[in-house]
């Protein structure tokens, strides 16, 4: 840019960087702010579940909820009648907790698959085919109680299905088709003894391949005791969830505090620029000042004492001269009390006199005479009389030898 300083081009750069830090910063807060809103309501969520679950009841997706519950009206709108359907993991016992996770995280999302008596299958299947484009529910099922009993198998000693107690004929068949072959192992190192076994931690072997399930992730719904452990969970969360939301809160208030920061202006940056200049004469102004301290110090004594006296003197002819100029103010006031004085007292008095006079005059003498002799005698008189006091002297004279002859 035209006649602008390097310093004042630097300045500009770090205030656009600034301007560019305070922008980045109120983006990252409208993030925080967000993550505050989204903690806060899964903290009311959390808080309401542990409400439910205290009271035995357990928490399912909303959406499997709904699911099961348009089956149930379907069902009674065409028999009339109550037609039970339940969730598979309503109808489950674990017996060992200790098994928990690897029953929970083995049958993932076929735990909320719908369990209804084997003659209504057909209708609840053509019920969700009926729905299925309204509601489009990937993760659920509806068993074929009739099949699975119809080729029900008895499960093998020591499988995982050993760890379930089942209320329903189609539930237990179902879960032994699953799980009858599913192997207990308490041997990582026997894991591989049989076609398919599974540990207590969630390592599992089948078609050869062995891998381990995502226990971690598992959330809990299989039976009465899973509420117990959802309470745990849910409970978990919360404590996290707050120790997350004081963290956000307090970089709420940090960065309401950073964006709220003023960045320069015009009027800052010309004044530092200006600054800037100021120092570049530094050295010359130092340089300059060394050089009067030298001329000062080389003065030889006697001068600035011949100074000092002339600086006395001098103060001493002001302060007479400012004496002198006092009194000729005091006679300056006495002079216009004197005139004032004059002008109201003695003034009047003479003019009075002098009408007095002119009056008696006019009386006296007849106006001829007044103008062909007393007037040009009065002139005649004036002018040989320059000096007040004889003027006086003379017209006092000749109005008093005047008066005498009235």
């Amino acid at each position: 840019m035209a006649g602008e300083t390097v310093g004042e081009a630097i300045i500009q750069k770090v205030h656009k960087e600034l301007m560019d830090f305070q922008g980045q910063l109120k983006s990252y807060q409208f993030k925080i702010l967000n993550e505050n809103v989204e903690i806060s309501e899964r903290l009311s969520a959390n808080r309401a579940d542990i409400v439910s679950l205290s009271s035995g009841k357990k928490q399912y997706d909303e959406r499997l909820v709904r699911f099961k519950e348009i089956i149930e009206q379907a069902l009674f709108n065409k028999y009339k009648t109550k037609i039970a359907v339940d969730i598979l993991a309503d109808l489950l016992d674990i017996k060992d907790e200790s098994w928990r996770l690897a029953i929970e995280a083995y049958l993932g999302n076929q735990r909320y698959y719908l369990i209804v008596d084997p003659k209504y299958v057909d209708d609840a299947i053509r019920i969700y085919d009926r729905v299925k484009d309204d509601l489009p529910y990937y993760d659920y099922g509806i068993v074929d109680t009739e099949k699975v009993i119809a080729n029900a198998k008895a499960p093998l000693a020591n499988s995982l299905s050993e760890e379930l107690t089942c209320r329903n004929q189609g539930a237990k068949t179902y879960i032994n088709m699953h799980l009858g072959t599913l192997i207990k192992c308490h041997d990582i190192g026997k894991l591989r003894s049989n076609p398919r076994s599974i540990t207590k931690d969630g390592m599992i072997y089948q078609n050869y391949v062995a891998r381990r399930l995502n226990v971690n992730r598992v959330i809990p719904c299989i039976g009465s005791g899973s509420t117990k452990e959802q309470l745990r969970q849910k409970n978990l969360e919360i404590k996290e969830l707050e120790a997350r939301l004081q963290e956000v809160n307090n970089q709420v208030k940090y960065l309401g505090k950073l964006t709220s920061l003023e960045i320069l202006n015009s009027n800052e940056i010309r004044t530092m620029v200006k600054v800037l200049n100021d120092t570049k004469d530094l050295p010359s102004l130092i340089k300059e000042a060394d050089g009067t301290r030298e001329i000062v110090e080389s003065m030889s004594t006697n001068y600035l004492d011949t100074l000092e006296k002339n600086i006395q003197k001098v103060t001493k002819e002001i302060a007479d001269l400012e004496s002198e100029q006092l009194e000729l103010n005091n006679e300056i006031v006495r002079g216009h009390a004197q005139i004032e004085r004059y002008l109201k007292e003695e003034l009047p008095s003479q003019k009075a006199q002098v009408n007095e006079l002119k009056e008696r005059i006019n009386q006296s003498f007849d106006k001829t005479w007044i103008q062909t002799l007393g007037e040009p005698a009065f002139l005649d008189i004036l002018q040989n009389n320059c000096n007040p006091e004889t003027l006086f002297e003379t017209l006092t004279t000749e109005i008093a030898s005047i008066l005498k002859t009235l």
